[in-house]
């Protein structure tokens, strides 16, 4: 007789688990009528019949369920819970009836989310508005320390802030990091809760670990309005962070003109560095955004201002190959000679990264071909070295250089052509060279005293130095025929 019991309590809770998973009503009751175990693990991950249906919205059976007995803050393997699987999912009706029946709108699950948390992630505000009604909490946070304040600023979710402050929220709970409500709403540049977290009132200069307050990320994202809004409320535009970067270098960085204007006009400092001695001008320039550079020094900003590694706003134009932004440096007078730590101006920097345009461009602004870098080494050295022809003719034809000069001026120290010759580059270079050497050669042994003088005076050309383009290339071709 026991047995019998037993096999029969077996097969109804068997049934029960059939009937939870297709959400067959009469089924269910059926099985409980069998003497099936309404609280009964029906899942793999140990979800009751109440969860089951909660997940589903099945309002029906959730309310048949609670009439017989269902425990409503039952909790699987994962600590979910009947309620957080209907707040998670938007069901509103489903999440009002568990909470008539006593359910507990604080319980969290294994990652530490409890109900209000999932609706403000989902932006279910029907949902929040009872949860906080029955009491739920505010303050929960994720594993990161992400408030549902938080997570409603950062997402740009104005309904969901606003009933969150409207319940007391607190304002300045910040994350694990330090970012507060205020930190987020800036960064995604919505004013509303911009607004209504300062009328409640936000701390407008709270900083975060790194000492960025919020007043940063919205002139990083250029967003004017909430600047605006910022600025109005005090914030201050000159603060540093903890790698010195200020309000400028955050606009600047980006390109962000409007910003650089309005943080300008509110006494923001235009020459702040950071910690590796970069301005705005410099960041502006190395990331091409010519606009930005054309505000920046509209404002007065000082153009030949060097980083940390000595490299001016055109050194890193040219470094990062923006051209635009070379053109319009060097239209305002930066200097074209200036040297990093290396001793490389923008001229040996055009040359070293290979580009021609560039460099043409710095040799008509009277760049100084003659300028050598730390080694000794000349730009027609570093031309050689990276097998660049066409730089090399640019250097010599245009740029005058000297094709005899010695690394670091020495006696004993190679020239271009030595050099070319030891690394064992492409002909077509050791006979630009060595026609070039010929021609001076000659030059000195007839006394050409009319060629002496057009080299003094910089005008040594293509024609004086007798040298076709056509030879240069058959030179080539007979070399790689040879190789």
């Amino acid at each position: 007789m026991q047995e019998e019991s037993v096999e029969m309590k077996r097969i109804a809770n068997e049934r029960l688990r059939n009937a939870s998973d297709k959400g067959q009503l009469p089924e269910i009751r059926k099985a409980l009528f069998l003497g099936a175990d309404i609280n009964l693990r029906v899942t793999a991950v140990g979800s009751s019949p109440l969860m089951c249906a909660a997940y589903d919205g099945d309002l029906e059976i959730v309310k048949y369920l609670l009439q017989n007995k269902a425990k409503v803050n039952f909790q699987n393997s994962e600590k979910n819970t009947a309620l957080l699987f209907a707040a998670d999912h938007g069901y509103l009706e489903v999440s009002k009836i568990l909470l008539e029946a006593k359910s507990n709108p604080n319980m969290r699950d294994n990652e530490d989310y409890d109900a209000t948390m999932l609706v403000c992630r989902r932006r279910h505000v029907d949902i929040l508005r009872i949860l906080l009604e029955n009491k739920a909490s505010t303050a929960g946070k994720t594993g990161l320390g992400d408030t549902p304040l938080i997570m409603a600023a950062w997402n740009g979710h104005v309904d969901i802030a606003l009933c969150l402050i409207k319940h007391n929220a607190c304002v300045n709970t910040a994350n694990n990091r330090g970012d507060a409500p205020l930190f987020f709403a800036a960064k995604s540049g919505n004013t509303k809760i911009l607004e209504a977290l300062l009328d409640n009132k936000a701390s407008i200069n709270a900083q975060n670990s790194e000492a960025i307050r919020a007043v940063m990320p919205a002139s990083e994202n250029g967003h004017v309005e909430a600047l605006k809004i910022l600025i109005e409320a005090k914030a201050s535009v000159n603060h540093r962070d903890c790698d010195g970067w200020s309000c400028i270098t955050w606009a600047s960085q980006d390109g962000h003109v409007e910003a650089i204007e309005l943080l300008s006009s509110s006494k923001a400092n235009i020459n702040h560095t950071n910690n590796r001695g970069s301005t705005g001008l410099i960041l502006a320039s190395q990331n091409g955004h010519t606009k930005a550079v054309k505000k920046l020094l509209e404002l007065e900003a000082d153009i030949d201002i060097q980083n940390g590694h000595g490299r001016s706003a055109l050194s890193q134009a040219v470094q990062q190959g923006h051209l635009p932004a070379v053109k319009c440096l060097l239209e305002n007078k930066a200097s074209v000679n200036v040297q990093d730590h290396r001793n490389y101006s923008p001229l040996l920097i055009a040359v070293s990264n290979g580009r021609e345009k560039h460099l043409k461009l710095l040799i008509d602004s009277h760049a100084d071909v003659r300028c050598i870098d730390k080694d000794g080494f000349s730009s027609l050295h570093v031309a050689v070295y990276r097998s660049r022809l066409d730089l090399i003719r640019i250097l010599v034809e245009t740029g005058h250089a000297d094709v005899t000069c010695r690394v670091g001026g020495s006696d004993k120290g190679r020239t271009p052509l030595e050099c070319a010759k030891e690394v064992n580059f492409n002909g077509g270079i050791r006979w630009y060279l060595e026609s070039c050497q010929k021609k001076i050669l000659d030059a000195v042994m007839k006394r050409d005293i009319p060629f002496w003088l057009s080299m003094l005076r910089g005008e040594i050309i293509n024609s004086a130095l007798g040298i076709s383009e056509s030879r240069i290339i058959n030179v080539e071709k007979e070399e790689d025929k040879e190789a």
